[in-house]
């Protein structure tokens, strides 16, 4: 019998490999049904609204988080937007996963319990296609 530990499956943030415990992250892409009017509202025309990627990761905190510590912190010298974008690879069970490219780090959070493991949550946003 095959055992398997409690995480859903793990992810590599830029080069760092994190174990994970949860992920929401997803693209989502909205249909858009404007109101025409041609001499009478027309709602059978549609078209695709932009791609946007988002949402997060959790799971245990792992030797190597420092850089992606990093990366939350680095910034544009004008201090407006995060300087580099990185990808994020997500591996569920058996290698079936999903890459999302050209994400930046909106949120990282780091929760220590006594007694507990510590945990991480770092919530990404993406760019819009």
């Amino acid at each position: 019998m095959a055992m398997h530990m409690g995480y859903m499956g793990s992810a590599i943030v830029g080069t760092t490999p994190v174990y994970l415990t949860g992920s929401s992250i997803n693209p989502v892409q909205n249909v858009n049904a404007p109101d025409l009017v041609q001499g009478q509202y027309v709602k059978h025309i549609w078209n695709w609204d932009k791609i946007e990627t988002g949402g997060n990761i959790t799971g245990p905190v792992v030797d190597a988080m420092g850089d992606i510590w990093k990366l939350a912190w680095n910034r544009n010298p004008d201090g407006d937007e995060l300087a580099q974008a990185v990808d994020v690879s997500i591996s569920y069970y058996k290698g079936n996963g999903r890459t999302f490219s050209n994400c930046q780090i909106n949120t990282f959070e780091v929760s220590v319990s006594a007694g507990e493991v510590a945990q991480f949550s770092i919530d990404f946003m993406g760019a819009s296609t």
